[in-house]
């Protein structure tokens, strides 16, 4: 009898539990459901064109379509995740809930639209389409515009704070992507996880380098990387001439790299080289990359760092996954662009 009972309570909380894991499923359901009357209202005249009242129920029926949409965005964050991550999704869901509630006023104002052209009340029908469309425009306003200039408010260490846990949180379990090639099978976990991380370093942290040279005083010595000797006709090359720093692609176009000074403050402070496919990366004095990625450069991370230290360059050298798309991930979150709210405010500042 224990047994027996001992199972059935099992197989009852099993399915307790499965429904307190969609239950948002179901509420959205159950939101959704008013809209099979109203938009069935006429569905038995057979009257060629709608009149304003079958038109007025079929947009009652709006609300309830956009709360059930967007009724997910009304829940707490997820449950353990660390309190930065947590913060930010707060931050982004409150801004999508005031998006959410500009929608639901601009789909009851169309109703009450038709509902005045069928009481005959043009005046009012024409104010309410107005505002609807006004509410209906400010809407995607809210969603995408203002939500990350109010997150530019928050305080300077709040937001790196939140860009180191979500890059820790992407470096300690990559993204498990498809691959478009049904013959290649993504494995699990996916290889490449990045545990020793320093979240003092960087735009948003960093691991640790497996070679480093500080930024020391800049040298008259010349240094190019590959060595002179072991260049060939239009490789990729940098170099050092005692007063300039040159990069050529490997296509022939040679380029100056502006160099952080007093006078230019956003120049390249750092280089960084990523291995296995020996990238380097143009880095400002906050971390963030500059410039393009210069690629095909045929040597070792030894010798760019010589003609980093005697550019007055601070070098660090980094080990990514050597799977192709966590690789691509990794180097993206580690070494990110500066925001472009960030730039347009530095320029305004810069010009003022």
């Amino acid at each position: 009898m224990n047994g027996g009972f001992g199972v059935a309570a099992t197989s009852l909380w099993g399915r307790v539990a499965r429904v307190r894991r969609r239950r948002w499923r179901i509420a959205q359901l159950l939101v959704a459901l008013p809209c099979v009357p109203l938009l069935a209202y006429d569905a038995n005249s057979h009257r060629p064109v709608a009149t304003d009242a079958d038109k007025f129920w079929h947009d009652a029926s709006l609300p309830f379509l956009v709360l059930a949409v967007t009724l997910p965005l009304w829940r707490a964050p997820e449950e353990g995740l660390p309190d930065a991550l947590r913060l930010r999704e707060l931050h982004r869901r409150i801004c999508r809930r005031a998006a959410v509630v500009l929608l639901l006023a601009a789909s009851v104002t169309v109703s009450f639209d038709h509902w005045y052209t069928w009481h005959g009340n043009p005046a009012a029908a024409n104010a309410a389409g107005t505002v609807g469309l006004d509410l209906l425009a400010l809407a995607p306003v809210v969603w995408l515009v203002l939500e990350p200039l109010l997150w530019t408010l928050w305080p300077a260490p709040v937001r790196r704070g939140v860009r180191v846990a979500q890059t820790a949180e992407a470096l300690y379990r990559p993204r498990r992507r498809r691959s478009k090639s049904r013959s290649v099978i993504v494995p699990e976990p996916v290889p490449g996880g990045i545990t020793d991380f320093d979240a003092d370093q960087g735009a948003s942290g960093r691991p640790r380098p497996h070679l480093h040279e500080p930024a020391r005083a800049r040298s008259a010595d010349r240094r190019t990387a590959p060595a002179r000797g072991r260049q060939r006709h239009q490789e990729a090359y940098l170099h050092w001439d005692g007063a300039a720093l040159t990069v050529c692609d490997g296509r022939g176009r040679v380029r100056t790299v502006p160099l952080a000074d007093t006078a230019h403050p956003g120049g390249v402070a750092e280089l960084v080289w990523l291995s296995p496919r020996n990238q380097l990366l143009f880095l400002d004095r906050d971390g963030y990359r500059l410039g393009r990625t210069l690629g095909g450069l045929k040597t070792e991370p030894g010798t760019v760092s010589r003609v980093s230290v005697a550019a007055g360059l601070a070098f660090n050298a980094y080990q990514l996954s050597t799977w192709n798309e966590t690789r691509a991930e990794q180097s993206a979150l580690l070494f990110p662009r500066r925001p472009l709210l960030s730039r347009l405010r530095r320029r305004a500042a810069s010009s003022a």
